[in-house]
């Protein structure tokens, strides 16, 4: 993954993007056939082991159905689980959608990625340190590993409210940052013949994608994934 300084790529975005924090076409662009909330699950630990949780699980035990505004708090108030990750996708996820996102687009090798500028660990030292342990006399210390920047001074992506960093290379470098201190997707993503926009918004529990109808129906029906179709209009919820 390169950083890239032609944000003019994302130009086609900003230009179909609904006012901010209005619906899901604020995240997401007009254009697509179809659209769809991806929902980052929840957790419990079993047995020292880390269970997914499902949004349909939860919903089930309140006799509810999950549709394209349900809240998560609205199925786990005051639970003992770990909530959904917030502005990220798991990397099982994310694995599974960079596998299926592959083969709707003619454009593997060539995809742009935006990252929100406002992570610490995006400006390097002193916001972010690596601690690597170190024994001496039987003593453990720790010492620290300056962090270089992972977004040089530039222009941005001027999405309201949310600049973003742009990088480009092939899709899989999509899991670029899913490793410490980073652990995170891209925030927008989408291929060089943008065939699908794929939207990770800081403070949500879902991401959200635009694409084709065989796109999202293939989504729908894979177990690897718990998604719900939406449309542009839809309120958008944590």
């Amino acid at each position: 993954m390169d950083w890239s300084t032609d944000v003019s790529a994302a130009d086609w975005i900003i230009e179909r993007l609904h006012p901010f924090a209005s619906d899901v076409g604020a995240l997401v662009p007009e254009g697509f056939a179809a659209y769809a909330r991806i929902l980052h699950p929840a957790w419990r630990t079993e047995q020292g082991q880390r269970i997914k949780v499902r949004w349909a699980d939860l919903a089930r035990e309140k006799a509810v159905r999950v549709d394209p505004t349900t809240q998560f708090d609205d199925l786990a108030p005051g639970t003992d689980l770990v909530p959904p990750s917030v502005g990220t996708l798991e990397r099982d996820e994310l694995d599974a959608l960079v596998e299926i996102l592959a083969d709707h687009t003619r454009r593997a090798d060539s995809c742009w990625f935006g990252l929100w500028e406002g992570y610490g660990w995006m400006r390097g030292s002193p916001a972010v340190s690596e601690f690597t342990p170190r024994r001496r006399k039987g003593f453990g210390r720790a010492r620290p590993r300056v962090i270089e920047p992972v977004a040089p001074p530039g222009p941005r992506v001027q999405i309201p409210e949310r600049p973003l960093v742009l990088y480009r290379g092939p899709i899989e470098a999509a899991t670029a940052f899913c490793q410490p201190p980073t652990w995170q997707s891209p925030n927008l993503w989408w291929p060089e013949d943008r065939a699908w926009c794929v939207a990770s918004e800081i403070d949500l529990e879902s991401s959200y994608l635009g694409g084709t109808e065989s796109l999202v129906d293939q989504l729908l029906h894979d177990r690897r994934l718990e998604v719900v179709p939406v449309s542009l209009t839809d309120p958008i919820h944590r």
